[in-house]
């Protein structure tokens, strides 16, 4: 029992000192990418970050991930997400996730609606649920919170998405994003840049990542910021419907964090 109870102490110290937001959730396409969500390409990516997409022509997609929190084993995370279309352009996404352990844990639920209006925008709006949980009959912690993201192709090099959380119930210790705003430019076909900024509890975090389209078949990540500031890296390669995702971040004193992804997608069927 005194094991517990100290490992329980240790894991809400280390989510206490660090913003729940910048570590959960996080798929691994977000992990390589130091945080990075609103200009996510891959089915887990999209379910967890911004579901307003413009390139996507996949009927359903859908994966699943796990991470290693920064080599504590108390602070492993994993999710599922899916994005199906339910009208031309219109899909449905939903997403589920977790991190912690039996005596702590955090948890994460979405579901959204997003809409594409030609191929220069499109909107999503959805409901998300996070919670805190404590074993031992301490209870838990839940807050409700409506999301809305946009995003827009202002030419053919250049797109820009935002993304608002407006909260429904509050909770103390369940931590949120407020606003982000980000710009992604492409300076070819195989590099583009983006740029990412948030309103966090007053506090305004930056990240950049850089994604290198090296093959027809494989994508690597490459980024920095947040807060606290990370260091974060990752690969993607596909193969037929799959896609397979590996990535790491790394901050001071925790160190690095990997995970690995694996999806599937679905193309469209005219």
């Amino acid at each position: 029992m005194k094991k517990y109870l100290v490992q329980a102490v240790f894991v809400c110290g280390l989510l206490a000192e660090f913003p729940a937001s910048a570590q959960f959730p996080s798929s691994v396409e977000s992990l390589a990418s130091a945080g990075g969500s609103l200009f996510a390409v891959s089915a887990c990516g999209i379910a967890f970050g911004n579901p307003a997409t413009l390139d996507s022509a996949a009927s359903f997609s859908g994966g699943f991930y796990t991470s290693q929190g920064f080599l504590v084993a108390e602070l492993q995370e994993k999710g599922v997400g899916m994005n199906i279309r339910v009208m031309r352009q219109t899909k449905l996404h939903a997403s589920f996730a977790q991190k912690g352990y039996s005596l702590f844990s955090y948890q994460r639920g979405a579901l959204f609606l997003s809409q594409s209006f030609g191929k220069g925008l499109a909107a999503a709006v959805g409901a998300e649920m996070r919670s805190m949980r404590q074993g031992e009959g301490y209870g838990s912690l839940t807050a409700w919170n409506v999301k809305s993201a946009l995003k827009i192709r202002v030419s053919h090099k250049v797109e820009a998405a935002t993304m608002l959380t407006i909260p429904v119930k509050k909770a103390w210790m369940v931590a949120k994003n407020d606003f982000l705003f980000g710009l992604r430019y492409r300076f070819s076909s195989v590099f583009s840049l983006c740029a990412e900024a948030g309103l966090y509890n007053g506090e305004t975090p930056f990240r950049f990542y850089l994604r290198y389209h090296a093959a027809k078949k494989v994508i690597i990540y490459v980024g920095a910021g947040g807060r606290p500031f990370r260091m974060a890296f990752g690969c993607s390669l596909q193969w037929r419907s799959w896609q397979i995702l590996t990535g790491a971040a790394y901050q001071p004193v925790t160190g690095f964090t990997p995970g690995i992804e694996l999806d599937f997608q679905q193309e469209l069927q005219d």
